[in-house]
């Protein structure tokens, strides 16, 4: 990847993996995982089904500052 963020997002993954632990039950990587996963489901009538793409999440983040917070982290 070339994107501008794409190494400081790798390197804040990795150091929000060593102090949060999360739940993935409800994560997908793929669309071809969820439609299949959407399949199983059976949501009652006052029920919502919400999906969000992280994909460009990190655009808007400001570069120096980001880095700035990471290094006082590490």
């Amino acid at each position: 990847m070339k994107a501008p963020t794409y190494k400081v997002t790798k390197h804040l993954i990795k150091l929000l993996n060593k102090h949060i632990i999360l739940n993935n039950q409800y994560n997908v990587r793929h669309s071809t995982s969820l439609a299949a996963d959407q399949i199983k489901l059976n949501l009652c009538k006052d029920h919502q089904m919400i999906t969000d793409d992280m994909k460009d999440l990190y655009v808007n983040i400001p570069i120096e500052e980001s880095v700035a917070i990471t290094n006082q982290c590490s």
